[in-house]
This record gives structure tokens, sequence and C-alpha cells, in this order.
């Protein structure tokens, strides 16, 4: 017993010591984050100097998510690495797994692509589409990062995508953004919600604005009042219980 309870007490303290160890990393993240921002703002930056930061950017949130350890939905994530055909339900992410594992058998390795693709989609969708793409990280950061690229890592790729995605709405490159969505639905499948939105942006394009609030109160409505995601799970994982019944 008292052995049991020595054991249980390091792993606690090990825990306390891994979660203060990661928030000072994210503070001194933020503190970074945070003067680019108001640096890139209040200053003219040169192209060389701006783009040596954004790489600079991409690399320090890519480690910071591809290096994670121990943390909320890690266990799960090792399960999927050692059997990723039978735990997983997203087989995109899948044949992902299984070719990581023909070159190595450390969970780092996947860990650590995911975070750099999904990093690198994010950040040059903010470059794309923000005229201040420092802010907009930093409003990433506090706002999305933690959950999608640290935690929900499949939730968090898949949603990078879509919003790479945007760029072939506004080309009109159907296929381009087909390709992107079908990509984004075999890493998880809630991206399905995403995919009309290439004919809802020009159905919408030439309405009034009052048309527009009308249909973003019906979206708000429908969000709130009916399970929508709950139906997705269970179409996506009806099959998977009626085998297990048999």
């Amino acid at each position: 017993t008292l052995l049991a309870s020595s054991a249980a007490s390091d792993v606690y303290k090990r825990q306390i010591y891994i979660f203060d160890f990661g928030m000072t990393i994210f503070y001194y993240s933020f503190i970074i984050l945070a003067l680019l921002a108001c640096l890139t703002v209040s200053f003219r930056i040169k192209k060389q100097q701006y783009l040596i930061l954004y790489l600079f950017v991409i690399v320090l949130l890519s480690l910071l998510a591809g290096l994670r350890y121990d943390n909320a939905d890690y266990e799960n994530y090792l399960e999927i690495f050692k059997n990723p055909w039978e735990v997983s339900p997203d087989k995109g992410f899948s044949a992902f797994v299984l070719i990581v594992r023909w070159f190595t058998t450390s969970p780092i390795y996947m860990f650590l692509p995911v975070a750099i693709i999904a990093v690198s989609l994010n950040i040059s969708s903010y470059r794309k589409y923000s005229p201040y793409l420092f802010v907009s990280v930093l409003f990433y950061f506090v706002h999305s990062f933690l959950l999608k690229e640290y935690v929900q890592i499949r939730a968090g790729l898949s949603c990078a995508i879509c919003l790479y995605a945007i760029r072939y709405i506004e080309y009109k490159s159907l296929w381009k953004y087909i390709a992107c969505m079908v990509i984004a639905m075999s890493i998880h499948m809630s991206s399905i919600i995403f995919f009309p939105m290439f004919w809802v942006y020009y159905f919408m394009k030439n309405k009034s604005n009052s048309c527009l609030m009308y249909f973003l109160l019906l979206s708000f409505i429908i969000g709130t009042l009916y399970p929508f995601g709950q139906v997705i799970n269970c179409l996506l994982y009806t099959s998977d219980a009626a085998d297990e019944a048999r």
C-alpha cells in the first residue's frame, strides 16, 4: 500500500511538473506572438524580415503542438497509433498513421507532421485572407490552437484544410475545392458541414443583407435546437455497432 501510494504521488508530481512546464512555454509563446502582432502593426516590416517572422511563427507553433506529451487525448492517439485501422473511424487519418508506422514506431512522428501541416495551412490562410497576419495568428493561438492542434488534432487538421479551401471558392475552382473537402472528411467527418459552402457562397452572394441575416439566424436556430452533429455520429457509427452486435 505504501509503495502504491508513493508511486501515485510520483505520477501526480510528474503531471504537475509537465503542466507547469507546458504552461510556462505557452505564456512565453503568447508574449512573443503579442509582441510580433504589435510590432508588425506599428512599424513597416521589410519583405525579407516579414518572411523570416512568418516562418519563425510556423516553426514555433508546429514544435509546440508536435512535441506534445501526456495531455488530453494523448492516450487515445497512442491507441490509434498502435491500431489505426481498428481504432480510428476516419480512414484517411488511419492511412496516414499506417504510412508513418512503415518508417518508425515512435508516435512523435505522427504528432509532428500533423502539427506542421495544420499550422502551416492555418497561417498561410491567415496570410492570404487577412491584412494583419500576426494579429490573426495571435487570435488563433489564444482561441483555437490549444484545442485543435494540441488536443483534437484530427479535427484541427480537418479544419485547417477547410480554411485553406476557402480560396478555391473565390477562384471558382470547384474540383480543387471538392478534393480538399474529400481529404478533410477522410481525416474527420465533421468537416462535411463545410462541404456545401461552395454553393452557399454563390447563392448568397447576390442576395440582400436581410436575406443573409435570415440565413444566419436560421443556422443558429438549427444549431441550437437540432443536434445535427449527433445525427452525423449516428450515421458514422451505426455500421460499427451492427458489426459488434453480430
